[in-house]
């Protein structure tokens, strides 16, 4: 198989453009310039895209019957306008932990790590650690870290014994305080779905306080955060 000697374009930060020419790797930097300087008419930056207006592209090494490159090519003569967007330094922009959730809110609302620390109730380097997955949080922040995040990133439970135990987290109370508080033995059965008897009167109770927190209407899922505008401060 040939490879595809065709030249392609990347749209990096700062608006420079990155050409991964392949069979011209050894061009030194001022060529390479030349070669965006020819190719490119007009380059706008907006907030969240750049758009590149290209007026020629560079000459393509032709194939000969055997599937050998000749050295010389033509130049193609074209106008398009490609848009892409902008690349956004240490943005997780497909967040997986609590961390990556809380450090992409923080940075599409344009905030200090030492704000969200203070909204949270905690210390700049605990945040810190947060956001970069070396430390998971404690029960008692979970409710101030959903708040600032506006929605809940965990997966939404589909069964009585996850709604439990997700509301009960999302509250900041432990097992043994949320059974004193319902007058009941134990949740762990319950949480794990782990109940031999369906006992119509202990679910009822932990149907009526489900209702009571809202669980029913959080927001699971990352659809629910707003997106704006990222602006890395350090």
């Amino acid at each position: 198989m040939v490879a595809d000697p065709r030249p392609s374009l990347t749209v990096i930060n700062r608006g420079l453009i990155s050409i991964d020419y392949r069979d011209r790797s050894h061009l030194p930097f001022e060529d390479r310039r030349a070669i965006v300087e020819a190719i490119v008419e007009r380059i706008t930056i907006g907030g969240e895209e750049i758009e590149l207006a290209l007026a020629a592209l560079p000459p393509f090494p032709k194939m000969t019957a055997f599937g050998q490159r000749t050295p010389r090519g033509s130049w193609i003569s074209c106008h398009v306008t490609l848009r892409g967007q902008k690349s956004r330094l240490g943005f997780p922009a497909n967040p997986r932990t609590l961390g990556d959730h809380l450090r992409r809110v923080r940075l599409d609302r344009g905030l200090w790590q030492k704000q969200v620390a203070k909204a949270i109730g905690c210390s700049k380097a605990s945040l810190t650690n947060r956001e970069k997955g070396r430390a998971e949080p404690a029960l008692r922040f979970l409710p101030a870290i959903l708040a600032f995040l506006g929605y809940d990133p965990r997966p939404e439970p589909v069964r009585l014994g996850g709604s439990i135990g997700a509301a009960r987290e999302a509250a900041g109370v432990s097992e043994a305080a949320l059974a004193r508080r319902l007058d009941l033995g134990t949740l762990s059965a319950w949480e794990r779905d782990d109940v031999r008897r369906s006992y119509p009167r202990i679910r009822r109770v932990f149907e009526r306080w489900l209702a009571s927190v809202g669980a029913k209407c959080a927001g699971y899922g990352i659809a629910n955060s707003a997106a704006g505008t990222c602006q890395e401060r350090r």
